[in-house]
């Protein structure tokens, strides 16, 4: 009966320990340092500037602006609070390059084919942001050949586009 004792002690023990110690689920603020990190491993290129902005609601992101060997420069916006993407935006070309957004999202070129075969034209801007809880939708703006723009959507994780 001390052996079971013992025995029971020692594993109530134990998971008490392993519980108080299990800190997968818990999320730790990132650095500029880790979010300049994640751009660089989205792009190549130069970073040429990082800001840290704090909203008016509280919440602090990270800027992270990357300048590619043609000359474009690239927008990486992370959460200071776990270290999630906010947004990329790319608002001066050209559009030569390749961006891998990670979480299972299409790449640029990807999204940027789609919405070319949606709305043939030149891509003035693009931009990446999750629209809805779990929705991540490219927005880019294209100038077609008449001289009309158009907006069109792409679904990041299907590549569905929509001229909008």
């Amino acid at each position: 009966m001390k052996k079971v004792s013992l025995y029971f002690l020692a594993v109530l023990f134990a998971g008490v320990f392993a519980s108080c110690s299990d800190d997968e689920d818990e999320v730790l603020p990132i650095t500029m340092e880790q979010a300049t990190s994640k751009a660089m491993a989205a792009t190549s290129g130069t970073v040429i500037a990082s800001t840290t902005t704090t909203t008016a609601a509280g919440v602090t992101y990270f800027e992270i602006d990357v300048k590619t060997s043609s000359g474009a420069i690239i927008e990486f916006e992370y959460y200071q609070e776990d270290g999630s993407l906010k947004g990329i935006e790319g608002d001066q070309g050209p559009f030569d390059y390749e961006v891998d957004p990670g979480m299972g999202l299409i790449k640029f070129s990807a999204a940027k084919d789609a919405a070319l075969n949606a709305q043939p034209g030149e891509v003035l801007r693009w931009s990446l942001k999750e629209e809805f809880p779990d929705v991540w939708i490219y927005t880019f703006e294209v100038l077609a050949s008449n001289g009309e723009e158009f907006e069109v959507g792409v679904n990041a994780q299907t590549g569905a586009a929509e001229v909008k």
